[in-house]
């Protein structure tokens, strides 16, 4: 191997591993949406299912903070493109 395919494989894994937990992440949210349907918990009450729809979407929110600064973090600091960056993305028009 050239030294140059050496130092990218830790890069692609790094990028492969995190596409995983992204995967992850949205099946998790799959099981929980289908959990936290109707027909899915008909002995539950009001109360008890709003409860699980606050602390789902709570889930949901936490886990799309961490994607994103995961992907931001990985995309500054290893170079690794962000599958979700928007081509024209300018940051200075943040500020």
């Amino acid at each position: 191997m050239t030294p140059d395919k050496d130092s990218s494989l830790p890069d692609l894994e790094l990028s492969d591993a995190f596409l995983r937990v992204e995967a992850t992440i949205k099946e998790f949210h799959a099981l929980l949406d289908a959990a936290n349907s109707l027909s899915g918990s008909p002995d539950l009450s009001n109360e008890d299912r709003k409860n699980r729809l606050v602390a789902s979407q709570a889930l949901r929110d936490s886990a799309t903070i961490y994607l994103d600064w995961g992907w931001h973090y990985l995309s500054r600091l290893y170079d690794l493109p962000n599958p979700h960056a928007a081509d024209d993305f300018d940051e200075e028009d943040l500020l």
